[in-house]
């Protein structure tokens, strides 16, 4: 969510970015972590490694991205990087007739601060009750349900800050009980490309009694680093979790954006491959989907987003397709923006495929309400033939950049004219 720029700084920053990345998974690669995927025996085991669609198809590693609703889970911070309002709804199944399922709801705020509640709940399969001698007198099923409440609130124009509350509660047969716990996070922009987050999840709780004993959930505590290059289209991401002394694991993950609509992920959850796609529907709609091996089988995960309303950057072209040597040789992006102050900056920027910057427009305060293009780089030479990707950002005035989803619009100059429109929706981009 920042300019983009071609400047040599910038494109060091890029790749000192990659190396680091680069160089810290060959660090931590002797680390010894399990490759199982949602192991027994832990309290809040279910919550402890739950990797939704998204986040599942970047190996797990989302501590330092955290930008969607459900992202509290992982650090609470990362609310704070939402600018529109925004409801989630995901669904993962997993073996032998278990199931967890998601709400998460959260809310942009401007003097306050932006607050996200999730719910989450697990059924599990029938399984078998026994009695001393072992044989079969009936059968249970689990059933749990958590409420996280969280908030995060930008600290100047690089630092965010969160915090939430858990609230657990475990039925297994005829005995429950309900604990509360607590998390914090922090995430950090350290340069336009570069960003590392922490958090510490499930301080003092939540226990749980059931029976006889009692039960806290582990302190979890996760750091990572995230790189965004080739103008936001590349996503890069490391983590390291920590749930016991004797518990580590490691992540890494990317996504790339092969088309403004269509974002392909990859990545490594404790080593066994994961993967994921996002597809980007009219009317600020995004499906995601996710799925990893498991020594039980294949696991999968679907999600589905909405926004509206809050703070929002985004520019509409008239025409998909257009031809500088037609009889309408120019193509015309409506601009429109919603922000939580004046704005300071605005800047429209056109590249092509390989994310080299052909062509930028920007400018101080408010953007005008639309901006006419010739089909011509910054020093005027009529560009090829081709597909050009847009992108659009507002600098809101507090140091935060909203950047909008962007598209695609073509030149060809073996056309004369095109009057269909094409329309892309308004949000927050990640």
């Amino acid at each position: 969510m920042k300019y983009v720029t071609e400047s040599k700084h910038i494109r060091s920053s890029k790749w000192a970015s990659l190396l680091i990345i680069i160089a810290l998974v060959f660090i931590v690669s002797p680390i010894n972590v399990s490759s199982k995927d949602y192991r027994g025996g832990i309290p809040g085991e279910w919550i402890t490694h739950y990797k939704g669609a998204r986040t599942i198809g970047l190996g797990g590693a989302f501590v330092a991205v955290a930008d969607e609703p459900i992202g509290a889970l992982w650090n609470p911070a990362g609310l704070a990087r939402l600018f529109q309002n925004e409801a989630y709804l995901e669904t993962v199944r997993l073996f032998e007739g278990t199931s967890i399922n998601c709400l998460s709801v959260a809310v942009p705020g401007s003097k306050y601060p932006t607050i996200g509640l999730s719910v989450l709940s697990l059924h599990s399969g029938e399984f078998e009750q026994t009695n001393d001698v072992g044989a079969v007198t009936g059968h249970f099923r689990e059933g749990d349900i958590a409420f996280i409440l969280s908030t995060s609130k930008r600290v100047g124009s690089h630092l965010m800050v969160g915090a939430g509350t858990r609230i657990v509660r475990q039925s297994i047969d005829d005995f429950n009980d309900t604990g509360i716990g607590f998390d914090c996070g922090l995430l950090c922009d350290i340069t336009p490309m570069f960003s590392i987050g922490l958090s510490v999840l499930n301080m003092a709780g939540p226990t749980l009694e059931l029976r006889e004993a009692k039960e806290t959930f582990p302190v979890e505590i996760r750091g990572g680093i995230a790189a965004r290059m080739l103008s936001n289209r590349l996503l890069v991401t490391m983590e390291i979790d920590q749930y016991s002394p004797s518990e580590t694991s490691f992540h890494i993950g990317a996504a790339f954006k092969i088309h403004p609509r269509f974002t392909i992920r990859v990545g490594g959850n404790q080593f066994v491959p994961t993967g994921g796609i996002s597809v980007n529907l009219p009317k600020n709609m995004v499906i995601d989907y996710g799925l990893n091996d498991n020594e039980l089988g294949v696991a999968h995960r679907i999600s589905l987003s909405y926004q509206f309303g809050g703070f929002f950057a985004g520019a509409e072209p008239d025409r998909e397709v257009f031809s500088p040597l037609g009889r309408n040789p120019l193509a015309k992006f409506n601009l429109q923006t919603r922000t939580r102050e004046i704005p300071k900056r605005w800047f429209l920027e056109i590249v092509d495929n390989s994310g080299q910057g052909r062509r930028s427009f920007k400018g101080k305060g408010s953007p005008p309400a639309d901006i006419v293009w010739d089909g011509k780089d910054g020093s005027g030479n009529p560009l090829p033939d081709g597909v050009y990707y847009y992108k659009f950002y507002v600098d809101d005035g507090d140091g935060q950049k909203i950047e909008g989803h962007g598209g695609v619009i073509e030149i060809d100059t073996g056309i004369r004219t095109i009057s269909a429109p094409v329309t892309f929706g308004k949000t927050a981009g990640e």
